[in-house]
């Protein structure tokens, strides 16, 4: 960790770790990108647009993962990083909480059956992902990340049929918590971004309100690019 934490950083919520290049060229549009709003809405020309990813290669990019973390699963992030979701490590980590005894095995096994990759019939789309967000979301829109912090599981369980019945003990388990994550530069260019990067750093430069977004990493999160996990109250 000592590697990473010696490189640059980039955190969408603080101008000054921005590397030269980057700044540059919000810089440049910002003289030129028509005012909007709504980061989401900025209209930014697709040269713009291709200035700051080449900008951004080679960069790590400050993430959070925000989460409610049974104690054993502080840990297991530590040693093993965010993994990929997958219906086989779903399913690892109901059989862990219940033989730690925070649920039963029926209702492990309800959850088992219902989570988004056992229901295939039931969902559609791509869900192979890590979920990460950057910039003040949770500061200036808790109300986004309430039911990932509020609810034991992630998405993958709580939105499963199944859960219905057990949404009350879900919201009982584990504790809320963010994980904070240097994403490594190949994770960077192959991840998606809800809206779009540059907009949302353009925005954040402008000190737009909601200047925040999704991310959504096909890589794992490997131990070294963990940060810090930290408690929420």
């Amino acid at each position: 960790m000592a590697t990473l934490i010696a490189d640059e950083v980039i955190d969408v919520s603080a101008p000054e770790t921005w590397p030269g290049p980057l700044a540059s060229n919000l810089a440049e549009l910002d003289r030129h990108v028509p005012h909007d709003d709504h980061p989401a809405d900025l209209a930014i020309p697709q040269e713009g647009r291709e200035a700051v990813k080449s900008a951004l290669l080679g960069q790590h990019l400050l993430a959070r993962h925000f989460t409610r973390l049974m104690p054993h699963e502080f840990d297991s992030i530590r040693s093993a990083g965010l993994q990929l979701p997958s219906q086989g490590f779903f399913d690892g980590r109901l059989d862990r909480a219940e033989a730690l005894g925070y649920i039963s095995q029926t209702v492990a096994q309800v959850l088992k059956d219902s989570t988004i990759f056992a229901a295939e019939s039931q969902v559609r789309g791509d869900r192979n992902f890590v979920c990460l967000t950057i910039g003040p979301v949770l500061e200036e829109d808790a109300g986004a990340v309430s039911e990932l912090l509020g609810t034991w599981g992630g998405e993958a369980i709580y939105f499963a049929a199944g859960a219905r019945d057990h949404a009350q003990l879900l919201r009982t388990l584990g504790e809320p918590a963010v994980v904070q994550v240097a994403l490594p530069p190949e994770c960077v260019s192959r991840s998606r971004f809800f809206p779009a990067i540059e907009n949302v750093l353009l925005g954040r430069m402008r000190g737009l309100p909601g200047a925040y977004g999704d991310v959504l990493s096909r890589e794992a999160v490997r131990p070294y690019a963990i940060v810090a996990i930290r408690r929420l109250q």
